[in-house]
């Protein structure tokens, strides 16, 4: 499937409208690039700009059951990792404040904020 991008008010209210703002979701996996290297002539860091995370999520739905996120330009992850609680989302909001996109679940299980956010779904096989 190809990549949806979110760029405006619009795009957010009708995404979390067709996904019941993430209700009866899970975070199933997330990859995250840096965009950091190590130079290999002369062994210098060069700092990267724009890091880049993949985040994987399944929804207990008839549509629009994996989605694949692409966060990037991304300043804060946050993923709560308690083992002894359910990990299911009861609801999530995301929204455009200050030149980002922010995303929280309700019980502060995950937060995120980057620059850009584009979406897929993920075809089963």
């Amino acid at each position: 499937m190809e990549w949806k991008q979110i760029k405006n008010e619009t795009d957010i209210v009708k995404l979390m409208d067709s996904l019941n703002y993430f209700h009866d979701s899970c975070i199933t996996g997330l990859t995250y690039s840096s965009s950091t290297y190590v130079d290999e002539t002369d062994l210098s860091m060069v700092m990267g700009t724009n890091p880049v995370v993949k985040l994987i999520i399944q929804r207990q739905a008839d549509s629009l059951t994996t989605l694949e996120f692409c966060l990037e330009g991304v300043t804060h992850l946050c993923i709560h990792n308690d083992l002894n609680t359910s990990s299911e989302i009861q609801e999530a909001n995301l929204y455009y404040k200050n030149g980002n996109f922010h995303w929280n679940v309700d019980d502060e299980m995950a937060s995120f904020k980057c620059k850009k956010v584009s979406w897929r779904e993920i075809q089963k096989k």
